[in-house]
């Protein structure tokens, strides 16, 4: 399988503390896969920390308890750093598909982003996309990474998606809180 499975959606990942797990030995392609899942539940507002021992005490985590009883495997995991930076980068494009996932935006005949607050479509699109462009990379411990090229990067990257506003919406349809009601169905 190759991307995120649904079940993360179903967890409210906001300020918990995740410990990753990888048995030792791993190969690059395990290191690339446990920087992705840290990277996927910090921007679901997760701590992650993960966690390495020596392959000698055990090839998985069970096998560590098993051989070394679990006050190594509770040292283990309450020395896990959940403050440890992330040193690699992030794509425009996973930065804007991790926005554009909890909010929508429109653009006008000019070009201009607007996101969808309080039920209607509000002209700051672009200042409200590099407060979450910023608040992510804080949140994915990649605050290093954060310019404001970035965030107009990301900016124009969810505008070319973004479908046109209406000059006016259809007599048939209401602007409501969560959407459009369409009053003929």
């Amino acid at each position: 399988m190759k991307g995120v499975i649904s079940d993360l959606d179903l967890v409210s990942w906001e300020n918990r503390q995740v410990i990753i797990a990888f048995d030792p030995g791993a190969d690059e392609h395990s290191d690339i896969s446990r920087t992705q899942l840290t990277r996927e539940l910090r921007s679901r507002g997760a701590e992650v920390a993960s966690v390495q021992w020596d392959a000698a005490q055990g090839k998985g985590i069970d096998d560590l308890l098993a051989n070394g009883g679990p006050e190594k495997v509770l040292a283990l995991l309450e020395g896990a750093d959940f403050a440890q930076e992330d040193t690699g980068d992030i794509s425009v494009h996973k930065i804007a598909e991790a926005i554009a996932a909890k909010h929508r935006f429109a653009q006008d005949a000019g070009g201009k982003l607007y996101v969808y607050r309080d039920g209607c479509y509000r002209p700051n699109g672009t200042s409200f996309v590099a407060q979450q462009v910023k608040s992510l990379l804080v949140r994915m411990k990649l605050a290093g990474k954060w310019t404001s090229h970035k965030s107009e990067e990301v900016a124009k990257y969810l505008t070319v998606d973004a479908p046109p506003l209406w000059e006016r919406p259809p007599r048939h349809q209401v602007n409501i809180l969560n959407g459009l009601l369409n009053v003929t169905t």
